[in-house]
């Protein structure tokens, strides 16, 4: 028992080892599209800010035409 749990430990670290650099470019892919997907969600809240504010812009200069 003790040496089979010993056995797969070995053999897990032996692996890791070996597929490190496999895991590392991973890991890193995953970081680069996370930050990507950051930087695209931060770039499409602030054009439908702007959206809303030229909405609201033409909004009041249609109401301000309409009073004169």
């Amino acid at each position: 028992m003790i040496q089979t749990v010993v056995s797969n430990l070995v053999l897990s670290v032996v692996y890791f080892w070996w597929y490190r650099p496999v895991i590392i470019h991973l890991l890193s892919t995953v970081k680069d599209i996370c930050e990507c997907s950051l930087v695209v969600f931060a770039a499409v809240s602030i054009l439908c800010v702007l959206q809303d504010c030229f909405q609201q812009r033409e909004q009041t200069n249609l109401l301000s035409e309409e009073y004169q």
